[in-house]
């Protein structure tokens, strides 16, 4: 569990990367939706479920795709894309969650978190 004041910071973080991949998806007519506790606590809480610390995207396969390559180029020096296709060493974490997400990505804000 997270001290108050640090959930808060992480979740305005969050929500801001949220934010700028919203209006990336959107500029390039990307698909995407929030899945599992994202879902959640939009629905239920009109933004993060209290206890929060992470961001669930899902998209349809050709929509990542695309948004892999497009990011890659537009996010440079702004964002690290971290999964499997940038980092070898990356594991994908679907063995410790439901097997019917779509995807998995990590945006690491350079010196926030």
């Amino acid at each position: 569990f997270y001290e108050p004041q640090v959930l808060a910071r992480l979740q305005n973080t969050e929500l801001q990367i949220l934010k700028d991949f919203m209006e990336f998806c959107d500029s390039h007519g990307l698909l995407y939706f929030g899945i599992g506790g994202t879902g959640i606590g939009a629905l239920r809480h009109g933004g993060f479920i209290p206890w929060g610390d992470d961001i669930d995207i899902a998209m349809p396969r050709r929509d990542f795709e695309r948004f892999l390559s497009l990011a890659k180029k537009e996010f440079a020096g702004r964002y690290y894309l971290l999964n499997n296709k940038t980092n070898e060493n990356y594991l994908t974490l679907s063995i410790f969650r439901f097997q019917v997400i779509i995807l998995l990505f990590i945006f690491v804000l350079h010196g926030n978190i």
